[in-house]
């Protein structure tokens, strides 16, 4: 009992000389959307296939007042158009060529709850074109710029992700990842996994998240089951 008293006029000395912001950095931080609902990711969707097209329907219905974000990558030898189409207006937030492909990322608020299915129709010939779509409760602001990138010689166990430099904290940071081969993808903390070879259809990748804490440079990790070409995607809505 001695010692708890001592220990309790210790804590009581200090708020007293150095006010609440003595221990105010211990205490962590909730970063919320307007109406103080935690960012998060809600739920997500997944295709992909052989040819000009393809296109994803979620399980359920997605939510008025969400937002949807749209990841497309296509071959060499296809052309994506600016947005993919369904379900809401969406706004191209970024676009990629790397490796021979064309990627491309986009946004759109939802405004009705109900069924969803996006399509993603590209030009040229038939080739390798996938749709990576997570619904989430944030904005449709995006901090910084979207990155692209890929690693065509393969990584064994770890790779890294297209990094983004975010500006504003608490941002809901999205990444994907995804191979043509047989592999399974790990999302490496502090991100969390959304989605793996077990929600996709068509080919082999991951989804996940972190909400970042503090702003700056953010590049997301993969493991790897074992060596494989790969291509990723990076974005960050405040």
């Amino acid at each position: 009992m001695k010692k708890l008293s001592a220990i309790i006029a210790i804590y009581v000395m200090l708020f007293a000389l150095c006010g609440p912001d003595a221990y105010a950095q211990y205490v962590t931080t909730a970063f919320t959307k307007s109406g103080g609902v935690a960012k998060t990711v809600v739920s997500t969707c997944a295709n992909g296939s052989f040819g000009t097209s393809t296109s994803c329907t979620f399980g359920s219905n997605i939510t008025n007042g969400n937002v949807l974000v749209a990841f497309a990558y296509g071959a060499s030898g296809l052309t994506l158009p600016a947005n993919p189409s369904g379900c809401v207006t969406w706004t191209n937030k970024g676009t990629g060529s790397v490796g021979s492909s064309s990627q491309s990322v986009s946004v759109g608020p939802i405004t009705s709850t109900a069924a969803c299915t996006v399509t993603e129709t590209a030009s040229g010939s038939s080739a390798n074109i996938q749709l990576m779509i997570f619904q989430v409760n944030t904005t449709t602001t995006v901090d910084g710029t979207p990155g692209f990138n890929y690693d065509i010689s393969g990584c064994t166990t770890t790779c890294n992700g297209a990094s983004t430099t975010t500006s504003v904290n608490g941002d809901l940071v999205l990444s994907f990842i995804f191979t043509g081969g047989s592999h399974t993808f790990t999302a490496t903390s502090p991100f969390s996994m959304d989605c793996t070879a077990g929600c996709f259809s068509g080919f082999y990748g991951g989804m996940s998240h972190d909400v970042q804490g503090s702003s700056g440079s953010i590049t997301p990790q993969w493991g790897v089951d074992s060596g494989t070409p790969w291509w990723g995607g990076t974005i960050a809505l405040e």
